[in-house]
């Protein structure tokens, strides 16, 4: 049997459910009404720590720092306790020095030394001692508990500068301190700033002059870049710039022509011609002072 429909039932006919029949209430029935939803927007906010979290926060922060500052002055005050027990007491010196004496070395490091293991600063001790004249580089270290370790590298003096300064074999300038005792060395003159050319002026002297035996003992380079020149004979050279390496080839051409027995009768030469030279004799009965 078919369902009983009511006439205006048309579910079937558009594919939608009948609507729901408002139940039947008595008149002494109060109406209710479903409650209607109210749309919000959803808001994304941190909920609050809670106070004893916050304090728990704060206090092991606090505990935290005071300890840290605590830790750190009381490790300090300890350092400095024990470093008054333990002074410097030994210091041991490396390299090779000829001109450096242990006592000016002592004088020198005596200030930096006053201060214990731990409050020595090996900078301030290394800048004093590469103060000194003949020191050229100084590495210093401390070796536990009570001693100073100092190397040096002395510096060597290839030249004397001057009447008063030395040449170092880097081209540096320093005075001869309290050092008195010097070995043999050449003696240069000029400006400061031309050290470079002089020394190298003087190397090239002695490598053309080398075919006779002679050695430069002294060079003075003069203004507009004259050059006088002390031979180990005691022969002076005199020669400018211009074209100066062919007229010291000639001299050394020149000084083999002369016998053995008059080259000690030689005195002086005086390069700077461009097709000859100019020499002065020393006085003899058979020789003129001038040639």
């Amino acid at each position: 049997m078919h369902p009983i429909r009511h006439a205006n039932d048309v579910s079937n006919l558009f594919g939608r459910k009948p609507a729901p029949q408002r139940k039947k209430r008595w008149p002494w029935q109060r109406a209710v009404h479903a409650p209607q939803a109210t749309k919000r927007m959803p808001v994304e906010e941190k909920p609050p720590l809670a106070l004893w979290h916050w304090m728990k926060v704060t206090t092991v922060t606090l505990v935290a720092t005071c300890s840290a500052l605590f830790g750190g002055y009381h490790g300090y005050s300890l350092a400095q306790q024990a470093g008054q027990e333990y002074p410097i007491k030994t210091v041991r010196v490396y390299g090779e020095l000829k001109h450096i004496k242990p006592t000016h070395l002592n004088n020198q490091l005596a200030p930096a030394l006053h201060n214990n293991f731990f409050q020595l600063d090996l900078t301030q001790a290394r800048a004093e001692i590469e103060s000194m004249p003949w020191v050229h580089k100084a590495f210093l270290r401390k070796e536990w508990p009570d001693t100073l370790i100092v190397h040096i590298t002395e510096r060597v003096p290839v030249a004397l500068w001057g009447d008063e300064l030395l040449l170092g074999s880097d081209l540096s300038l320093f005075g001869r301190g309290e050092v008195n005792e010097l070995p043999v060395l050449p003696r240069l003159r000029g400006v400061e700033k031309d050290v470079p050319v002089v020394w190298s002026r003087y190397k090239k002297l002695n490598e053309m002059l080398a075919p006779l035996s002679l050695t430069v003992t002294e060079l003075t380079m003069a203004e507009r870049y004259s050059w006088r020149v002390l031979l180990s004979d005691g022969v002076e050279l005199v020669v400018d710039e211009n074209d100066w390496h062919n007229k010291i080839t000639r001299f050394v051409q020149f000084y083999q022509k002369i016998p053995e027995s008059e080259r000690a009768l030689l005195a002086r030469a005086d390069l700077r011609y461009d097709n000859g030279l100019a020499v002065k004799w020393k006085k003899k009965d058979d020789h003129p002072d001038a040639a």
